[in-house]
């Protein structure tokens, strides 16, 4: 483990252990903002399951922009995020627990072929995994980026190609929703993994989890 304290890894080490940053791992939502996730139409389905990820602490983080809507500039020849969009979704996370920030990125528009100015939100746990976004967001490993987003120790070594990948799809909405890349040895215990998280957000929101058990029946 000595290894952690040299170069990158000391920073990274030293920022989040010397900053007097809260630390709590999950976040309890009232009725009210539980009901104000379900109801609102302002971010996606898969976004809605992620924030629910993000305040039992199995996410530290994620992003939304679903709704982030995009006009074109024509003086700075770029698309250009609409600011009643961001404020909507602004006035939206006000509202509840979560630490945000607004982020950016210069792109191209993959549909439109435009140059874009891509904006979305940082929506984290606490205030050490907002810190962590805002200093090292665009210079995270793989593996840093696994255990911020919750998925298995041996999917995460897959991706990162220390071991085999999976092969096997399955078709659960368990895995549509929470899966990312998986391992070829530890396969059914990942399985068993996302399985588990599946009833567990099924507890906080049975409607959330609802819709989106309809929404892969609907497909097949």
């Amino acid at each position: 483990m000595f290894r952690t304290h040299h170069s990158r890894g000391r920073k990274r080490f030293l920022a989040l252990n010397r900053g007097k940053f809260k630390k709590n791992a999950t976040l309890k939502l009232t009725a009210k903002q539980l009901k104000l996730i379900e109801e609102t139409q302002l971010i996606s389905l898969g976004e809605k399951i992620e924030l629910l990820l993000v305040s039992m602490g199995n996410k530290l983080t994620t992003e939304i922009y679903s709704s982030v809507k995009y006009n074109f500039d024509k003086q700075k020849k770029r698309e250009i995020a609409t600011e009643t969009s961001l404020e909507k979704l602004s006035l939206f996370f006000k509202q509840l627990p979560f630490q945000f920030f607004l982020d950016q990125k210069e792109m191209i528009n993959k549909k439109s072929g435009k140059k874009q100015t891509w904006m979305w939100f940082q929506v984290s746990v606490n205030e050490a995994a907002q810190h962590f976004m805002k200093d090292f967001g665009e210079d995270l490993t793989e593996y840093e980026e696994g255990v911020l987003y919750g998925f298995p120790l041996s999917a995460i070594r897959a991706f990162g190609g220390l071991i085999d990948q999976s092969n096997q799809l399955t078709s659960t909405p368990a895995h549509y929703f929470l899966a990312g890349v998986g391992s070829k040895d530890f396969s059914k215990k990942e399985e068993q993994y996302y399985a588990d998280l599946w009833e567990r957000l099924r507890k906080i929101s049975p409607r959330i989890i609802r819709w989106a058990e309809n929404s892969i029946s609907s497909e097949t």
